[in-house]
C-alpha cells in the first residue's frame, strides 16, 4: 500500500502564512468592539445622569474617573440622541446628598439622586487601566477597560450593561476618547 505524502512546497507555506496572519489581523479588528446589552424599556430620549466612574488599576490618575464620566456625558450630548444632565449638577447633587462612593448606591440613593437631578436613568461606571512590560521586546502593553451600568431611577433595575476592553500604546486620554465615541455610536443603533 502506497501512502501519499504531502509535500510542503514554498507556495503552500506562503499561502498558509498569509492565511494565518490574515486571521490574526481580522481577530484584532473585531476584538475592539464594545459589548452592549440594553433592555427594551431603556428610553434614551429621557434624562440620563452620568456619575463619576470608579477607577482601578495601575498608573491611573486620581481624576480619571471624573474624566471618563465627563467624556461619556459629552459624547452622549453631542450625539444628539440622549438628554444628558449637566455634569456640574450631577457632582453638586452627589455632594449635597453626601454620597461618598458612586460605586455602590442603595435604591434609596438612586431615587434621591434621580429626583434631585430630574433624571430617569443613572450611569454608574468603572474604568480600569493595566500596564505590563513585555520582557522580550521591552515594550509596555497597556489595556483599558470601561464598563458601566444604566440604572432606572424608577425601580433601581439595571436596564443596560456596557463593557469595552482595548489595548493601546499611546495616550490613555486619547484611547478613552476613542472608546467613548465607539460606545455612544453603538448605543445609538
Amino acid at each position: 500500500m502506497i501512502k501519499n505524502k504531502v509535500k510542503l512546497t514554498p507556495i503552500f507555506l506562503l499561502a498558509a502564512t498569509v492565511l494565518f496572519n490574515s486571521c490574526a489581523i481580522l481577530k484584532n479588528c473585531f476584538a475592539e468592539d464594545p459589548e452592549i446589552l440594553l433592555k427594551t424599556e431603556f428610553d434614551k430620549s429621557t434624562s440620563v445622569a452620568v456619575l463619576d466612574f470608579s477607577k482601578h488599576g495601575s498608573s491611573i490618575s486620581s481624576n480619571m474617573g471624573r474624566l471618563a464620566a465627563d467624556k461619556l456625558s459629552e459624547k452622549m450630548f453631542l450625539s444628539d440622541s440622549f438628554k444628558t444632565v449637566e455634569r456640574s449638577r450631577v457632582n453638586e447633587a452627589v455632594s449635597f446628598l453626601a454620597i461618598k462612593s458612586t460605586e455602590e448606591l442603595s435604591a434609596d440613593d438612586i431615587q434621591k439622586l434621580g429626583l434631585r437631578l430630574k433624571a430617569n436613568y443613572l450611569v454608574l461606571g468603572n474604568i480600569t487601566n493595566n500596564s505590563q512590560t513585555d520582557y522580550l521586546t521591552d515594550k509596555t502593553i497597556s489595556s483599558l477597560l470601561i464598563n458601566f451600568r444604566i440604572i432606572s431611577v424608577l425601580n433601581s433595575d439595571v436596564v443596560g450593561v456596557i463593557n469595552y476592553s482595548a489595548d493601546y500604546d499611546g495616550s490613555l486620554n486619547d484611547k478613552m476618547d476613542d472608546m467613548m465615541n465607539k460606545i455612544v455610536k453603538k448605543l445609538n443603533r
